[in-house]
């Protein structure tokens, strides 16, 4: 027999945000490189690599200091006042006027398809329980990992420990499309002193035609525009490599914006990088690779660009 999960409608959902330091502590429990310096805190992304303990995470320039002696490199984003000290800037895609965002300021296409997956039988509710991931997630992250390839799945062990800390960590928002008892894809996403982060996305190919994808991420947005706590929301670095990506993005109302920073990086690693790896440099620092940024069409389809999305989340 079919379980009843009753799970609450994602309009009940209850939006907790996080301070700076909780986000700190937090990361440093999970087994992340985090130190405060100069009253801040940074996170070391790589071996000598530092970033601000969240992108959107605003510094003076004073502020901005080598976190440690063996330090290859550092960026932090400034606040606005600050930009005539920037060096170079964060390329991201975000939505900046978190209170006006609804359907009505979308792309017709993207309109349509929130209006075709609202006939479906498929409801945007909130996880507040970890039973549906015990039952039913690790299927749908393979089954989405398959797919996207771009990663190997956790071992079940790790991903239901991970899955269930989500759930039952109030400063974390897990969404899902569920059809009936059936999980379809999932979202999970968090709040930090009003920057929002997007972070977890998988959806099962089956729910690939119900626009899904494009419902879970309207969705989400939604519910961070209702809280009030919100004052941008994040999809990720910019990916112009893959215009597909980036069209999707827009589609959804997500526009690149660059964040002014400090950035610094040891000269001949800077030229390294620069020279081997332009969209990485160009992510870090700002600076778009030499001839210009050239497009490259996406063979995805929305709901593989939306894991992308994912994938510029983590860096």
């Amino acid at each position: 027999m079919s379980p009843h999960y009753n799970y609450p409608d994602a309009s009940k959902a209850v939006v907790v945000p996080l301070s700076e330091e909780q986000l700190a502590r937090r990361l440093s429990s999970e087994g992340g490189k985090v130190r405060m310096v100069h009253g801040r805190y940074w996170l070391e992304v790589l071996p000598g690599l530092y970033d601000g303990v969240h992108w959107l995470s605003r510094h003076t320039a004073e502020e901005v200091r080598k976190p440690a002696s063996l330090c290859w490199g550092y960026r932090a984003a400034l606040h606005h006042t600050e930009s005539d000290g920037a060096n170079g800037a964060i390329p991201m895609h975000l939505i900046t006027d978190v209170e006006a965002y609804d359907i009505s300021g979308l792309p017709s296409r993207t309109r349509r398809e929130l209006r075709q997956f609202q006939r479906n039988d498929v409801r945007i509710v909130h996880i507040n329980r970890p039973e549906v991931f015990r039952d039913q997630g690790y299927e749908v992250m393979c089954s989405w990992l398959a797919r996207t390839r771009h990663r190997t799945a956790a071992p079940v062990k790790r991903y239901l420990a991970d899955a269930e800390r989500n759930v039952l960590d109030p400063t974390r928002l897990v969404l899902a499309g569920m059809a009936g008892d059936k999980l379809l894809g999932y979202s999970t996403s968090w709040v930090v002193e009003g920057s929002v982060y997007i972070w977890e996305f998988h959806v099962s190919p089956e729910a690939f035609p119900l626009h899904l994808s494009t419902a879970l991420w309207f969705e989400t947005a939604q519910v961070y525009r209702r809280s009030g706590v919100a004052r941008e929301i994040c999809a990720g670095l910019a990916m112009p490599e893959k215009e597909g990506l980036t069209s999707y993005k827009n589609r959804l109302g997500f526009q690149l914006v660059r964040i002014p920073t400090r950035v610094w990086l040891l000269r001949l690693l800077s030229t390294y990088i620069r020279s081997r790896h332009p969209y990485q440099y160009y992510r870090f620092t700002g600076e778009e690779p030499r001839g210009g940024i050239d497009g490259e069409s996406s063979p995805h389809s929305e709901v593989d660009q939306a894991d992308e999305s994912r994938q510029a989340c983590n860096g």
